[in-house]
This record gives structure tokens, sequence and C-alpha cells, in this order.
């Protein structure tokens, strides 16, 4: 099947990834990156590129004449740039939304419609919107990449580089902010944007890592060197699970996340992975398992093998054709 993949685009990218799982699976793969000439733009340059981006990509489908037009988020893409595709093509356009909450983005929200299938991984704002009479809606997990998401051996500078105690990845919002500052007293590393902006005599300023966001290998390696990895999923994810989840099981890392409905689909709490409910819980369990090595290494281990079995790239390409194929 020919496939016009349009989503951002580098290495380890989540466009990336579907690329090279489609690739896999035997299609054969156009990729427009629909950010590619928008990026590092000023505000009234960055609103003209995304005009003519949508014009590029008008023009460049009719050309390639696709079987499946495949969105990855899609934040940029204008309604009438969604039905144009469905016109000149006549063939099935999907969007794979990775993101907690679809209508949190106008574009987004007003080309739903537009759409024969929308995935996304949360079950409350999939029930919303079908509620409301959306249903082409349907639900799609997380996953993670196995060539990047993985154990790796560690050199010394490596481990003292990306490794600590505990470690949390993601970006800073203030009710992270606010849980983080009481994890102290311990070996602790902050990777992510915004964090770098807290001021120098802030408690957790000193914990803070390199600016900006940690992709790729480098992501991984923070994994695989820390002993505790931390995940507090986004407010707008109530029940879904973030991409985080995926990426630390798929290292084979301890994780301690935030509880939520969906974790038990997938990693066994208290087995597999180790789930907290408040603050102060989240501080004891940091405690607890620091001091307690043999039993953070069965649960790590034991997740690591559970999350490999249909969690992967390759595994949700599966499903996505499983239900457009229905």
């Amino acid at each position: 099947m020919k496939i016009f993949l349009v989503a951002v685009h580098f290495h380890s990218s989540f466009g990336w990834s579907i690329e090279q799982a489609l690739k896999r699976c035997g299609h054969e793969v156009i990729v427009f990156d629909y950010r590619k000439d928008t990026r590092l733009r000023a505000p009234l340059l960055s609103t003209l590129f995304v005009q003519r981006m949508n014009r590029l990509l008008s023009a460049l489908v009719k050309e390639v004449k696709p079987d499946l037009t495949f969105v990855a988020k899609g934040e940029l893409l204008f309604p009438e740039t969604a039905k144009r595709i469905r016109e000149v093509t006549g063939a099935p356009l999907i969007n794979w939304f990775p993101d907690a909450r679809p209508m949190a983005f106008d574009n987004v929200a007003h080309a739903l419609s537009c759409y024969d299938y929308f995935f996304t991984k949360n079950p409350y704002w999939n029930k919303k919107l079908r509620e409301i009479g959306y249903q082409n809606i349907h639900f799609l997990a997380h996953s993670y990449d196995p060539e990047i998401q993985k154990r790796m051996p560690l050199t010394e500078q490596e481990r003292q580089t990306f490794g600590s105690e505990v470690s949390f990845i993601g970006t800073m919002y203030p009710y992270r902010l606010k849980a983080l500052e009481r994890v102290q007293g311990m070996d602790f590393k902050i990777w992510g944007p915004g964090w770098e902006k807290l001021p120098c005599d802030h408690p957790l300023h000193g914990s803070c890592q390199r600016s900006g966001i940690i992709r790729g290998i480098d992501h991984s390696r923070v994994i695989n060197a820390s002993l505790i990895n931390l995940n507090l999923h986004h407010y707008d994810d109530i029940d879904g699970l973030n991409q985080r989840f995926f990426d630390i099981a798929g290292c084979g890392g301890f994780q301690l996340v935030d509880d939520r409905a969906e974790i038990g689909r997938y990693l066994t709490p208290g087995k597999e992975v180790v789930c907290y409910r408040d603050v102060e819980e989240l501080c004891e369990k940091i405690r607890y398992y620091l001091e307690r090595p043999d039993e953070r290494e069965a649960i790590r281990e034991n997740g690591f093998r559970r999350i490999r079995k249909g969690n992967t790239y390759d595994d949700r390409i599966k499903e996505i054709f499983s239900v457009i194929r229905t």
C-alpha cells in the first residue's frame, strides 16, 4: 500500500517511528514534514509558512495519489486541507493523535469530522466525543520504539552524565513543580524544557539538567541510568497513559507513576510497575525502593518483559489496520 504520511519528522520523533513501523509492515511511505518550514519562525512569518505548507500539502497529495493518507497529530492542518485531501485522493484519511485532548487544538477540533478514522489514547475523551456524535473516534494507546527505547550498556562517563538515584523527564508545569519540590535530600535529576527558568535559589535548581527537550538515545540513556524513573501525567490525560509510560518500560526502567485506571491493562501495579496516589506516597515509595534494590530490580525486569508483548509501534500499526479493514 502507498501511504502518504503527514507528520513532524526527525530521528526518534513520533512521525519517524510511525514511518519505520509502516515500512517494516511492508508499505511504501512518502513523508511530508508539516513543520519543516515553520520551525524557529517569528509569529507572523510562522503564520505565512503554515498557510504555504497547507497549499503545498494539498498539491503534493494530489500528485502522489496515495492509497491512504496518515496524519500524525496534524495540529497545523487546516480543516479545509483535510477536506481537500479526501476529495482529491478518494482514499481513507486517518489521524493518530498522540496528545491528551484533541479539542485543545482549533484545527484538529474543526477537522475531526473530516477523518475516516481518528485514533486517540484517552478513553475519557473518546467516550465524550462519541457521545456528541463523532463515531469515527477510536482508542489507540501509545507505544514504544524498540530501536530507540531499549536496554543499553553505558560507559562510566554516560552514567555520570545521565545517571541519578531519581529522575524525571518532562516539561515543567506548576503542578509538577509543586510535587517535585517534595523530592529532596537525594540524587535527583530533572530533564526537559521550562525547568531552566527556575531561579538560582530555588531548591530544585541544582537538579535541572540541560535546557530543552531531551530526545532519542540520550532520552533512553537517562532511563537506563536512573534507579527510579518518575512519571507524572498531564492533568488532561485523565485516565489515558502518556508516551513516557511506555518509554520507561520499553527501556527496562523502574517506573514510579501516578495511579490511573488504564495502567493495569499494560502493567500490573506492585509487580511490574509501582503507582502512587499523592505526593506523600510518592516520597514514601521513593525512599522505600531506594533502600530495596532487589525488589526494585524484580519489578523493573517484570515490567520490561511484559511491555514487550504487543506494545511496539509495529503492534499499534497492526491495530490501526485491523480497525480500517473491519
